[in-house]
């Protein structure tokens, strides 16, 4: 398996994006919500189907209680004899899917440029975490939700968002469960509902629970 960093990626983007077969998907995750795993469920849901995939994390700066990025990679085409040059870190405006565990950070992704209105599936939950500026700053602090809503539909090429969580009480299990569900119900990444379903049981940590997530 092969990895390029992002200079190397930036020379590469252009074959990469003209049909590489990678897939790629981005999770902003707030610290606390199960981003790790998460973008564990995706990749052995990949590696059950038959997919090679490849994912990293990258720490962020501190918010709330921490925020760090998830990066998988998946090669769409199981047949393929060559080894994929994996990227360690997603590109701007060249990313198939962004898997938001909260609202704000669906904003942060746009403003760094990964979401592109042309590509980009968005699925998101529409609960808040709100940061350490909105508590302690007085006045108007809090982000408005009409932009946030705005700023998502004109950014995305499909937008999927939702109350996760509101739903994982619900049904009494994890944001980044549903999360997991509403992926596989999306049709984002050619990955079966089945694999999602054994990608969960192979962790074999609360899989009752956890498994209350998909189907959305």
């Amino acid at each position: 398996m092969q990895t390029q960093t992002p200079s190397d990626r930036s020379r590469a983007g252009a074959s990469h994006d003209a049909g590489s077969g990678l897939l790629s998907l981005l999770i902003p995750a707030v610290g606390g919500q199960g981003g790790g795993v998460l973008s564990e469920w995706i990749v052995e849901a990949a590696a059950l189907d038959g997919y090679r995939a490849h994912g990293t994390s990258i720490p962020g700066v501190a918010q709330r209680t921490g925020s760090t990025t998830y990066y998988v990679e998946l090669l769409a085409d199981r047949a393929a004899t060559e080894d994929p040059a994996f990227s360690l870190y997603p590109v701007p405006g060249a990313l198939d899917v962004l898997l938001a565990p909260e609202y704000l950070e669906v904003a942060r992704m746009i403003e760094a440029g990964f979401v592109s209105p042309g590509r980009t599936t968005v699925v998101c939950s529409t609960h808040r975490l709100y940061t350490i500026h909105e508590k302690t700053a007085t006045g108007r602090a809090i982000y408005p939700r009409e932009r946030l809503d705005a700023l998502a539909r004109a950014s995305a090429r499909r937008l999927i968002a939702f109350d996760a969580l509101a739903l994982a009480r619900e049904r009494s299990t994890e944001v980044n469960a549903v999360l997991l569900g509403a992926l596989a119900g999306s049709g984002a990444l050619p990955i079966t509902m089945e694999a999602y379903r054994k990608a969960i049981e192979s962790r074999g940590v609360a899989v009752a629970s956890n498994l209350k997530g998909p189907p959305i």
